[in-house]
């Protein structure tokens, strides 16, 4: 602010002396009377040049925080290793963990521990438990973005860790709990989930979660702009966008953390019944707090550990 005060002070300040020194030049007759508008023009035209100069200031400090803290998480050790020699996954019709225990980097204990679970394409299970229990830190592991530090994750048998983490991914689609919205239309925030499929596809994916009526109000269809970070829409029509996205993946493992969150009681019912279909074929993990949503699934509850610590949820996405 106090840049541009003194750049625009500078301006009119130097516009103002050119006039005066016209003026006089121009009475003792040593300057034509056209050459005094270009002579008061001058400093206006020069002002472009600079004008920008208190906003590139600005930038150039946030970049140069930005560029700290970046170089700061390039030095941290990576939470994943790649295997030297990536073995090859098959379908991912099983997901299995054996006495698992992750941990955040740094931290002192484990967020889980002696987690066992069992989820095959024929039946989905749920995760639920107090917050800090580790649910959302057991789907950071299962999607590889950590490494457990004791048990295993399996995909068909395999443990995870022989395979390269971009193999693990593709095999799974994951709705978190906060879902990003781009500053764009409904269809190509749809379309991040499978680039190329067509319209049909992407109504079928919305009325599957149960924003079917909410896409027929909308004036311009699925080309009705989101908003930036998508503030066109609410809470809960964002959750079921984040559904929509992992429903249109169409992979082997469903990963649906909080998915009835937001919605009122009617609706995520509704959803979870259309849950519980649209996961038959798929080994589906879903984190809740309200497993009475999902009455026909198997639960695995977690116990907050006494030490539990902050899950870092820029490291989940």
């Amino acid at each position: 602010g106090a840049g541009a005060a003194l750049g625009t002070f500078a301006i009119g300040a130097t516009t103002i002396g050119c006039l005066l020194l016209g003026i006089a030049a121009v009475r003792a007759g040593r300057l034509p009377g056209p050459e005094l508008a270009v002579l008061a023009l001058t400093p206006l035209a020069a002002a472009d040049l600079v004008a920008a100069l208190p906003e590139a200031a600005a930038r150039l400090l946030g970049a140069r925080q930005s560029a700290r803290r970046l170089s700061d998480l390039d030095a941290r050790p990576a939470p994943v290793t790649d295997p030297a020699a990536p073995q090859p996954l098959g379908s991912a019709a099983r997901l299995d963990a054996e006495a698992l225990a992750v941990r955040w980097p740094d931290a002192d204990a484990d967020a889980v521990s002696g987690l066992s679970l069992r989820v095959g394409s024929h039946r989905g299970a749920l995760l639920t438990g107090p917050s800090g229990a580790g649910k959302s830190t057991t789907i950071a592991a299962v999607l590889r973005n950590l490494d457990p530090s004791a048990g295993r994750i399996t995909l068909d048998g395999l443990d995870t860790r022989h395979a390269a983490p971009d193999d693990v991914r593709a095999r799974m689609a994951w709705c978190g709990p906060d879902t990003h919205l781009f500053d764009s239309s409904l269809r190509e925030n749809l379309l991040l989930a499978r680039p190329g499929c067509g319209d049909d596809d992407l109504r079928a994916a919305l009325r599957q979660a149960r924003l079917g009526g909410w896409l027929d109000s909308l004036p311009g269809g699925l080309d009705t702009a989101l908003g930036a970070h998508g503030t066109a829409v609410s809470g809960g029509e964002r959750q079921r966008i984040g559904v929509a996205r992992a429903l249109l993946a169409d992979r082997p493992v469903l990963l649906l953390d909080e998915p009835t969150a937001h919605l009122d009681g009617h609706t995520a019912g509704e959803l979870a019944a259309d849950l519980r279909a649209l996961a038959a074929g798929r080994a589906a993990l879903i984190v809740t707090h309200r497993p009475e949503d999902f009455p026909d699934l198997p639960v695995i509850t977690l116990a907050r550990p006494a030490n539990a610590v902050p899950v870092p949820h820029r490291l989940c996405g």
